[in-house]
């Protein structure tokens, strides 16, 4: 036996590697997150990359793991699923020993799993409600939709027709908000709306970034609504049918989802200018006669349509059977007075001027005298009537049109006689106009 030990070999030190505390995960949208981790403490040996393994919340690994290179303590996971949650574990792997003779190491086990992270999400929204106010408003309402992880800021409604077409840009609301009024929009148009929400996830490792979360797609659109219209009508036509009256006749006016009331009916002057009160009609009625004007006077009119607004959805055209949609019923008119009638004039004839009369013989007379004024008619006759010093008519005779003297034959010597007369004209639709006195 050798006399003593020899000097000790100098001392080594094993390699160790510990096992990485939990990864730290943090949104960074609604279908993507970012792991962080810190490197493990490691003596003897030199980090080379990490594995990281995306797990569901029960821990179970989905896919395969992701290798990172030893440079980066983070890593991106993108493309998930919203409103899915996860959690990831690392493990180190590393190498010691001399240069020419390197091993590689790993942690002895995965790290514990990262805090479960919940991707938001926004449901899309159910297809909202769509409501005729007014003859030019709608309000949309709608269900809030469900939210996932996140918080619902904004409501987006986007107003469209009938066949889908957006109109105009889409309207932010508050998210507290359920209800939005459409106003100025054109009556008789058809509408519908659809919409979609806005939310916001906390982001960033510190909570202070946030994310925004948008539902994947719009909703269905509203049941499309049609605004009630009344169209403006056609000028009437106006007719004289007296020497003091006149007949309005009209088309009735077009209405579109509504129901016709009335027909207001204005009486002008020639110069368009309104003459009293306008005239209420029902809505099947097409005429009205004004009477008492003035002989002679130019008068127009125009009108307008009154309706209310229907409620009611065809069931049958058969049986024209109906039931009701429910809402509040409103009036509403049309947008303006039609154009005025042409003017027309009511037939006039002026009182004759006083005629002559001059002796033809001790027992004869000749009355002659002057074609009075008229408008709007044409003469047909006179009557000329022969009286005594009291005003009782002696004999009354019919001349017609052409003639402007008469004689009387036959009259007692003597006697004190006078005569007066009247013109009588015929309007073109067929009435009898008269002086208004001898």
């Amino acid at each position: 036996t050798s006399p003593d030990w020899p000097p000790p070999a100098e001392p080594v030190r094993l390699a160790s590697l510990q096992v990485p505390e939990p990864p730290t995960a943090y949104i960074t949208s609604a279908i993507s997150f970012e792991a962080s981790w810190k490197p493990p403490t490691s003596v003897g040996c030199t980090v080379t990359k990490y594995e990281l393994q995306l797990c569901s919340r029960d821990g179970l690994p989905i896919g395969q793991p992701v290798n990172v290179p030893a440079t980066s303590t983070t890593y991106l996971f993108k493309d998930l699923e919203m409103g899915s949650t996860f959690t990831t574990r690392v493990i180190a792997e590393a190498e010691a020993g001399p240069e020419t003779n390197r091993s590689v190491m790993r942690s002895v086990e995965w790290s514990r799993a990262s805090e479960p992270l919940s991707l938001p999400a926004v449901a899309v929204p159910i297809a909202p409600r769509l409501e005729v106010k007014s003859a030019t408003s709608l309000e949309a309402t709608w269900t809030v939709p469900d939210v996932f992880a996140c918080k619902l800021t904004k409501v987006e409604l986007q107003l469209c027709g009938r066949e889908g077409g957006p109109l105009g840009d889409p309207v932010l609301v508050d998210a507290g908000e359920s209800r939005f009024l459409f106003s100025d929009q054109r009556a008789g148009d058809s509408f519908s709306v659809k919409i979609q929400a806005h939310a916001t996830a906390s982001g960033a490792a510190d909570g202070a970034t946030t994310v925004s979360v948008t539902s994947t797609e719009w909703s269905l659109p509203a049941r499309a609504v049609t605004l009630p219209l009344v169209e403006v009508p056609a000028a009437p036509k106006v007719y004289a049918v007296s020497a003091t009256g006149i007949d309005i006749d009209w088309v009735l006016p077009a209405v579109t989802a509504c129901l016709l009331e009335s027909v207001t009916v204005q009486l002008c002057d020639g110069d368009g200018n309104e003459i009293g009160q306008p005239v209420r009609k029902g809505a099947t009625e097409s005429t009205h006669r004004f009477t008492e004007l003035s002989t002679g006077g130019k008068y127009s009119a125009r009108i307008s349509g009154q309706g209310t607004s229907s409620r009611r959805q065809r069931l049958s055209v058969a049986t024209e059977s109906f039931q009701e949609e429910g809402g509040t019923t409103f009036s509403l008119s049309s947008a303006a007075f039609s154009p005025n009638a042409p003017v027309v004039t009511i037939p006039s004839v002026d009182v004759a001027a006083a005629p002559k009369m001059y002796l033809e013989s001790a027992t004869s007379v000749t009355v002659s005298w002057t074609l009075p004024s008229m408008s709007a008619c044409e003469l047909e006759r006179y009557e000329l009537q022969l009286n005594d010093a009291s005003g009782a008519t002696i004999s009354s005779v019919t001349i017609a049109e052409g003639k402007s003297t008469h004689t009387f034959d036959g009259r007692e010597a003597g006697s004190k006689l006078t005569a007066r007369v009247k013109a009588e004209a015929r309007h073109p639709m067929g009435f009898v106009v008269e002086a208004a006195d001898w």
